[in-house]
């Protein structure tokens, strides 16, 4: 599912990159607003004709998860390890393109390549995900895969050469492909369907106020800088990662 939104990104990109040099912004923005009027219009009655036996069994399972005590603050500190990391991805989505077109002279094609290679490279990573908490345990691909977005993210910001910024842009999307999905799996795993809510709600926070955070600091202090606090956050999250008790991070299966 994850991976799915990753590869939305990607083929987001990659089309809006052409659009923008063959039929310009308006037209685009209404082609894609019509299909995805027909995609809802498909979807909506599919999902919610959702097989009821399966919400029943679901529901017998999140009773038992939700039975038990839950431990309130591993929430909001999972919630954390993902806002942190949201953060990267909202703000790489509204500005990693401007930051090429604008400091690096990008063409636009170009510049909407950056962020259809962090989409790919999160999908593709996403995809793995499974395998590589299989090998090297969940507490490392978490704390890794922050640490090398926090690598990924410097390196595009402080580069003055365009290929090195794309490299950059897709050492962040291989770092934190699985932090997000892993720290909502393990939200539910400890608190059920409660807890994926609370862990959701605090982590989505950073997808959604990256951005104008971003814009602001970028206006008192340029944009590259401004960028540099994806690292910041990728850092913040493999701390508050170290900082969870080893048996709340055991190996849950991917969402």
């Amino acid at each position: 599912l994850h991976a799915a939104f990753s590869a939305g990104g990607l083929l987001g990109a990659l089309v809006g990159g052409l659009a923008s040099a063959v039929v310009g912004v308006e037209p685009h923005l209404a082609a894609v607003a019509v299909l995805g009027l027909v995609v809802m219009a498909w979807a909506g009655p599919v999902l919610v004709g959702a097989d009821a036996g399966s919400r029943a069994a679901a529901a017998g399972r999140s009773a038992g998860a939700d039975a038990g005590p839950r431990p309130t603050a591993v929430l909001i500190v999972l919630g954390a390890v993902a806002g942190a990391t949201a953060y990267g991805e909202g703000a790489l989505s509204d500005w990693g393109a401007l930051h090429l077109r604008e400091q690096l002279h990008a063409a636009p094609a170009l510049a909407a390549a950056g962020y259809a290679g962090f989409s790919s490279a999160m999908a593709a990573g996403r995809l793995a995900g499974g395998r590589l908490v299989a090998a090297v345990g969940e507490r490392r691909l978490l704390v890794g895969g922050a640490l090398l977005a926090a690598a990924g993210a410097l390196t595009a910001v402080t580069t003055a050469s365009l290929p090195v910024a794309l490299g950059g842009f897709v050492l962040v999307g291989l770092g934190l492909a699985n932090v997000f999905p892993l720290a909502i799996a393990r939200a539910g795993a400890l608190g059920g369907p409660s807890g994926v809510a609370l862990a959701t709600t605090v982590g989505y926070t950073g997808l959604l106020g990256g951005p104008p955070v971003i814009g602001f600091l970028a206006e008192h202090a340029g944009l590259p800088t401004a960028l540099g606090t994806v690292a910041l956050m990728a850092v913040l999250a493999a701390v508050l990662v170290l900082g969870i008790e080893g048996s709340a991070l055991r190996r849950p299966s991917l969402p």
